[in-house]
């Protein structure tokens, strides 16, 4: 989601190691704002993404972003790390950035959620829910995606912060 409000999104796609950039891509080349299962999947291969198995995603981390982490907090991360790998615990990620121009985006990519009900949809695909931006504020959010959807949470935050809310304050 970007500041002029333009979104891709992509849901229960499988096996691409960078669903983030199919999102962007369905943005950036078609009419439509979501893409879910095969139709998702089908597209990230129209658009050259190449699949990959979650060993090989995981097998292929790249440690040079480790390496840039203050010393103290680099085993940890290789800890944690190994340790997701290794239960296949995959993790909500979510990210706001501003660029030079003062453009705001926020972007979201989650695993999914363990023991869930075949076919269930979590917040991170849903604009204004798991993740959203404007021109003034962005907002990515993880935890319990049922209660992020119910209340539109990252919207209501943006919104907050346009009528001119302190940051925090629209988090808490």
């Amino acid at each position: 989601m970007g500041s002029n409000e333009a979104a891709g999104a992509v849901i229960r796609i499988r096996n691409f190691a960078h669903p983030i950039s199919v999102a962007r891509k369905i943005l950036e080349e078609i009419p439509h704002l979501m893409l879910s299962g095969k139709g998702a999947e089908i597209f990230a291969r129209l658009m050259g993404f190449k699949e990959k198995s979650p060993d090989e995603q995981h097998a292929n981390t790249d440690n040079r972003e480790i390496e840039k982490l203050p010393e103290d907090y680099r085993e940890f991360v290789r800890k944690y790390s190994k340790l997701l790998a290794e239960q296949r615990i995959f993790s909500t990620f979510g990210a706001v950035a501003i660029n030079s121009k003062g453009h705001i985006v926020a972007r979201a990519s989650t695993g999914g959620m363990s023991y869930a009900f075949p076919g269930r949809v979590g917040d991170t695909p849903v604009i204004g829910a798991g993740t959203f931006a404007s021109r003034s504020a962005g907002a990515s959010a993880t935890g319990l995606g049922e209660g992020i959807l119910r209340v539109g949470v990252t919207r209501k935050l943006v919104e907050l912060v346009e009528g001119g809310q302190v940051v925090q304050e629209a988090c808490d």
